[in-house]
């Protein structure tokens, strides 16, 4: 590569050195699971990173190299932002980030703003980072280029539409194949949705990307593990007063940041994290209580089922089974690794 902005670099921000992450350096530990998070960076985002960058801290064997931005919840801009506060909060502005796409590949729906119209709790956040931290490189062509770098490598943690990941997988059709896992949140696998009737808002965003990379994976014979609104809404129950007087209660630096990030949300009964479910099996797989392989397909036309999400849950056709669909999770464990994670 040319710009090898995986290797090590100085770069001087608010008078901190911050050392950019070397990928070489964690080649040698097999069992460290290298991250990419590509994300949209709402509030619920910003708890799933956080509890990446905490599992880092306790020592367990993953290491978030890269983060790219994607528009879902919020312009890619201050997309970027939300970010960078996340990383000032956890110490972490040593990742590179760099900006994807502020559109979907045919059509952008107008977003709903359901964590404000900075999609982050449009609270105030003192000293924020500066913009030039983001990279000037695009974050798909980040994305081509560390994957083929490091083939076999590299996991892939897509917190928001699929935009990046469709554009990558287009312009280079080695590159779903080199990854070395792939995490995705999106789809609604029992028809009740949550943007439209039977539509999950990250399929719904770009429906055209979740088709490609579906059929991507299809293609070179992968399986991505699925997480679904269905699995975070309805078959993980996280009570309110839990979020609130239990994680809510931590003193430290990432829970004031959730806090205020996500102070419009906490009302009702039940918190809703789907974001963080996902960072939770990346971190540990054995939270995971029934998994089920399946094809699945995403509707990318349709006046009423554009972005739906379609599960062959008939085992007897014979087509390959591009998912693993996680369909239940541990939730004590869960709360209790949040807990762990999110002390920092």
């Amino acid at each position: 590569m040319g710009d090898r902005f995986l290797t090590k670099e100085i770069v001087d921000t608010d008078n901190h050195q911050y050392a950019i992450t070397t990928v070489d350096s964690y080649l040698t530990h097999d069992k460290k699971k290298l991250l990419i998070v590509d994300t949209d960076a709402g509030s619920d985002d910003g708890v799933a990173i956080l509890n990446l960058l905490g599992a880092e801290k306790n020592s367990r064997n993953i290491k978030t190299v890269l983060i790219t931005t994607v528009q879902g919840n919020t312009h890619v801009d201050i997309v970027g932002r939300n970010v960078l506060k996340v990383l000032k909060t956890s110490n972490r502005l040593n990742i590179p980030v760099f900006r994807g796409l502020n559109e979907s590949l045919l059509y952008t729906p107008e977003t709903d703003y359901f964590y404000g119209s900075d999609a982050f709790g449009d609270f105030y956040f003192p000293d924020p980072p500066s913009e030039d931290l983001i990279k000037t490189k695009h974050a798909v062509n980040a994305l081509i280029e560390s994957v083929a770098a490091y083939p076999g490598k590299l996991s892939l943690v897509c917190l928001g539409p699929l935009t990046n990941i469709a554009m990558a997988a287009k312009m280079d059709d080695t590159f779903l194949r080199n990854l070395r896992e792939i995490f995705v949140l999106g789809g609604s696998d029992s028809g009740i949705g949550n943007i439209k009737p039977g539509r999950e808002f990250n399929f719904y965003m770009d429906p055209e990307a979740a088709y490609v990379v579906l059929n991507g994976v299809e293609r070179v014979k992968k399986r991505l593990n699925l997480v679904t609104w269905e699995t975070a809404s309805k078959r993980t129950t996280v009570s309110m007063d839990w979020r609130k007087n239990v994680l809510g209660a931590l003193n430290s630096s990432a829970v004031e940041l959730i806090n205020k990030a996500e102070k419009p949300q906490l009302v009702g009964d039940t918190w809703i994290s789907a974001d963080t479910i996902l960072t939770s099996i990346v971190i540990d797989d054995k939270l995971i209580e029934k998994s089920s392989d399946y094809h699945a397909i995403v509707e990318p036309f349709g006046e009423y089922s554009k972005g739906a999400l379609f599960i062959d849950y008939q085992s007897d056709r014979n087509q390959t089974k591009n998912i693993r669909l996680i369909e239940k999770i541990d939730t004590e464990t869960y709360k209790n690794m949040l807990l762990q994670n999110l002390k920092h």
